[in-house]
């Protein structure tokens, strides 16, 4: 199946119904019309800054649809095209009257993402400098519910995870007084750099010789157009890896 949305095209699987390749409306976005009434060959080729997409119509009358259907998605999709109208060239316009709002510190800026992994339908975007995908998103706490592969897990399979209050990991990596700081979670780079990784509920430092490295995080957390922007980008730099990696 080939579909037309607001700002972007793609195929989807006929059978799967799986998503493949969004094709986003971009600076580089053109729509090229190659037909031959002689031998009946409709063609359709649309072209983005990652790739190229030939769509071929049974029908003259197909074609002609096609093509006004995506002359309609330029025209609606314009300022996405044209950054030259964009401050600073962005790929997206300005937005006005967005609603957003911050947050300081760790605490209550991750126990939002728990709540809206949670509360997720249809797809969870994460990008980060350096995730660890077994932080624990809400603290203190005495079991590994609220960590954040635990999370994605609850939301892929669609179940509730349950602990054994039995199981000795668990209760190793929930030592009482280093509920807010598990493992790894307590470091001083200017101390030592972080090593052994993989084994992220062990220490690395001494917490009662080496006081953990303090300071302020800020968070902005943001609704409507400018969250959907934020989602584009996220699927232009998503799409460049897999360009380059297939």
């Amino acid at each position: 199946w080939f579909a037309i949305k607001d700002s972007f095209v793609t195929y989807i699987h006929s059978n799967t119904h799986e998503l493949r390749f969004p094709m986003l409306v971009d600076q580089g976005f053109e729509v090229l019309g190659h037909h031959r009434n002689s031998n009946r060959n409709y063609d359709i080729e649309i072209i983005n800054l990652q790739r190229r997409l030939r769509v071929k119509c049974e029908t003259l009358r197909d074609y002609e649809e096609w093509m006004q259907s995506l002359s309609t998605l330029k025209e609606k999709a314009h300022y996405f095209i044209n950054d030259s109208n964009n401050r600073f060239r962005s790929f997206a316009p300005i937005r006005h009257n967005q609603l957003g709002y911050w947050f300081i510190n760790g605490k209550s800026y991750m126990e939002s993402i728990a709540k809206a992994i949670l509360l997720a339908k249809e797809e969870i975007f994460i990008t980060d400098w350096w995730l660890s995908p077994e932080i624990m998103l809400i603290r203190p706490t005495n079991d590994e519910s609220m960590r954040l592969d635990n999370l994605l897990g609850k939301i892929i399979e669609n179940v509730v995870e349950e602990n054994d209050p039995n199981d000795e990991k668990h209760q190793a990596a929930m030592d009482i007084k280093n509920r807010y700081f598990i493992g790894k979670d307590y470091f001083n780079l200017y101390e030592k750099s972080i090593e052994a990784v993989k084994r992220y509920d062990e220490d690395f430092i001494g917490r009662t010789l080496i006081p953990r490295t303090p300071w302020h995080d800020e968070a902005l957390v943001v609704f409507g157009e400018v969250a959907r922007d934020a989602a584009r980008h996220f699927i232009q730099r998503w799409n460049i890896h897999k360009v380059s990696s297939f």
